[in-house]
């Protein structure tokens, strides 16, 4: 869900939180920031993308994951589906 549209006080977040990177919030209530939540992400769509987020998730998926999340958040409004709303503001 966007950030946009979320009652962050709900979750927990700031929107400093929000504005720099990906978050994913689990059932149980389990926050996961960057790379990490991307890993969660994949893994909950199921098929083929719960190994991809799994190799996310453990080392040294997990380590390539952290180094290139700070790139790929900078230039997410490039991306193919990204839009100006992507784009960090500092």
């Amino acid at each position: 869900m966007p950030w946009q549209h979320l009652d962050l006080a709900a979750t927990g977040l700031s929107a400093d939180d929000v504005a720099t990177s990906v978050w994913w919030i689990d059932n149980e209530g389990a926050k996961y920031c960057g790379a990490a939540a991307i890993a969660q992400s994949l893994m909950a769509i199921g098929g083929v993308w719960t190994a991809v987020g799994l190799a996310l998730h453990l080392p040294p998926g997990r380590w390539f994951g952290k180094a290139i999340y700070p790139i790929v958040a900078k230039y997410r409004h490039r991306l193919p589906g990204g839009t100006t709303a992507c784009k960090l503001h500092r």
